[in-house]
């Protein structure tokens, strides 16, 4: 163990397989928490976890596809019967490679929204009632390209933008019960799904990249503020990359341009 800032706290991560949400998973644990990592794939999430934490039960793997609302609600309400929710995290979404709006077809539109927007809302709806009884916090991994527009595309930013609208909107009804909901939105994170860009970015814009373990520890931030704290929206850019208002840039400069060059 690293620390102990959740010790004692329980945490649903979805998406928990993944590049994000496995070092959200492991970085929770690491802390004291004990984390339900929620995944479409069992041998993913054991994979992405080191046996030490799935041995002590400070991780409990869950085989669920968080697109189903019926399957969330029932593996919301099983952990809720053994145990308080403290934290919710949902790194789930997908993009595809023909995102281009004139290129985009109907099937990968639906996709896209049922994914990155659909789940999170039957998350917060099955989860609500655990949250409600500890104040408890709700973290959602959106997007930079919700506040301005980029090239991945037109169902992409719609669903982020979306999901700031949902976040803000449940942070207005439950924050009088002490609930609150915040919305991380990086820009450009060195995982696997960059390999699904029609065209994906250079091996030196990778390395410019932000990391999952950067978003796993905004998310360790948020979820340790104490109780009079609330931070609505956050938005993380890799420096060398991208700036407010600005998409990412091809390749990154070899190292930072000094102010007097």
């Amino acid at each position: 163990m690293t620390g102990a800032q959740l010790e004692g706290r329980t945490a649903v991560v979805a998406g928990g397989g993944g590049g994000i949400g496995s070092a959200v998973v492991r970085l929770f644990a690491q802390h004291g928490a004990t984390v339900h990592a929620l995944g479409r794939n069992r041998q993913a999430l054991a994979a992405a976890v080191p046996p030490e934490f799935l041995d002590s039960r400070h991780v409990v793997p869950h085989t669920v596809d968080v697109t189903d609302e019926e399957v969330v609600h029932e593996c919301l309400a099983g952990i809720h019967d053994t145990t308080d929710i403290h934290v919710l995290v949902s790194v789930v979404g997908v993009n595809v490679p023909n995102r281009r709006l004139g290129d985009l077809t109907t099937r990968d539109w639906d996709a896209i929204l049922r994914s990155n927007l659909d789940s999170c809302f039957y998350l917060i709806h099955a989860a609500l009632p655990a949250l409600r009884r500890t104040s408890g916090t709700g973290i959602f991994i959106g997007s930079a390209s919700a506040y301005w527009p980029n090239g991945s595309g037109a169902a992409y930013q719609a669903a982020k933008l979306g999901l700031l609208g949902l976040t803000r909107a449940a942070s207005y009804d439950e924050h009088t019960r002490g609930v609150r909901f915040t919305t991380i939105s990086p820009g450009l994170v060195d995982t696997p799904h960059l390999a699904r860009r029609a065209t994906p970015p250079s091996a030196t814009a990778r390395a410019a990249s932000l990391r999952p373990e950067d978003v796993a520890g905004a998310c360790l931030y948020i979820a340790s503020l104490p109780a009079t704290v609330h931070v609505p929206e956050m938005v993380m850019l890799p420096t060398a990359l991208q700036a407010p208002g600005k998409t990412e840039i091809p390749d990154a400069p070899s190292r930072p341009t000094s102010p007097s060059s």
